[in-house]
């Protein structure tokens, strides 16, 4: 259980404040990077959990709070008075202005300036954006059919290797991710059947993912820590590092939080996987009745695992402790063992002794028995 103190809260304002700049909520900005680095053959890794994405992911959902505390928001709040009052914006201008609004919450003053943007890419990326958050599922996926025909070879500051892989996460993630959102039934309540989007394994639009990964083990169960072999080919490379993403465009989405969460599970951090879940449960108030079966099940393990812990602990100390006390005991007897040695030794040298002297007397009285009186 994590104790929250005041030193923890100064250290967590800290990380919220200072943290990295970020590309935000479906925005191309100029003003910021991709968080991932990549690997060879190009895939993206995950950003760290504990020490990285957890904070991003408050920042990111708290920055349209009025009373947020920490140095992002103010940083944002500077830029647009900055750029506001200028009549002729250069495209990155609109492109950073647009970006700061969408990201605290300043959906009033949106509509004007990305109509003034719409023929361009990054404009075009801002309005599906909009529409995606406002619900307007079916209309943002056939905007981004037509934003990846537009997909640019050079934007701003991104390095070929990054525009790639965007290029390749637009089209085979978020691309499926709209269209599945798109095909869902319009609800004004939680389902309780709900279940993670079907993004895993890719399948082109319109087609609908009719096999999409299930988070089984071999049992055909859920388990934790566990993904069936069958399960995880489905699964792309880097598919931590997507939805990641996903949720940097989208941080306030709790279904895709939840999808993040399973595949922690399913790459072996159950721990990971239980804290988001916790979360959601618990902070957010989003209960399918799936994530609280699976919920239930990592508890239930951990519980099992600190409880294993904590034997097999008390039994190394209790180990050691007998270590410690044969230790003692073959000190001990290596002390009597010691003594003995001596006691023999002064016994064995005190009867030489009464015997040399014994022997020495015997003479000295025959000496002078033989002297002549």
């Amino acid at each position: 259980m994590i104790i929250i103190t005041p030193r923890f809260l100064l250290i967590l304002l800290l990380v919220w404040s200072f943290g990295p700049n970020r590309i935000e909520a479906g925005i191309y900005h100029p003003e910021e990077r991709l968080e991932f680095d990549f690997d060879a053959q190009g895939f993206a890794k995950p950003i760290q959990y504990s020490n990285g994405f957890a904070s991003m992911l408050l920042e990111l959902r708290d920055l349209d709070r009025a009373d947020y505390p920490g140095l992002a928001r103010k940083k944002r709040l500077n830029r647009i008075e900055e750029l506001l009052p200028i009549s002729k914006r250069t495209p990155e201008q609109n492109a950073i202005l647009i970006g700061d609004m969408i990201r605290l919450g300043r959906t009033s003053e949106l509509n004007r300036l990305i109509s003034s943007q719409q023929n361009d890419f990054v404009g075009m990326a801002y309005s599906i954006h909009r529409d995606a958050q406002q619900g307007q599922w079916q209309r943002a996926f056939e905007q981004q059919k037509e934003l990846l025909r537009n997909f640019p070879k050079t934007l701003f500051r991104y390095t070929p290797e990054e525009l790639a892989w965007l290029k390749r996460f637009e089209e085979q993630y978020h691309l499926p991710f709209l269209f599945s959102r798109s095909r869902q039934p319009k609800s004004t309540g939680l389902e309780a059947t709900e279940d993670v989007d079907p993004i895993f394994p890719y399948v082109k639009p319109p087609k609908s993912n009719t096999e999409p990964v299930r988070f089984v083990g071999e049992s055909g169960q859920y388990e934790a820590g566990q993904i069936a072999a069958h399960e995880k080919a489905k699964l792309p490379p880097d598919a931590l590092a997507i939805v990641q993403q996903l949720l940097i465009w989208y941080p306030k989405d709790d279904r895709l939080l939840w999808l993040l969460g399973e595949l922690y599970n399913a790459n072996g951090e159950p721990e990971i996987a239980f804290e988001i879940f916790d979360r959601l449960t618990n902070a957010s108030g989003y209960t399918p009745s799936l994530l609280r079966e699976h919920r239930s099940i990592l508890a239930r393990y951990l519980d099992e695992k600190d409880q294993q812990q904590k034997a097999a602990q008390a039994q190394k100390e209790q180990r050691k402790a007998e270590e410690k006390a044969q230790k003692e005991r073959e000190l001990q007897r290596q002390k009597v063992n010691e003594w003995t040695y001596v006691a023999i030794a002064v016994g064995l040298t005190l009867i030489l002794l009464y015997f040399q002297g014994k022997e020495i007397l015997r003479r000295v009285f025959r000496i002078r028995r033989k002297k002549p009186s």
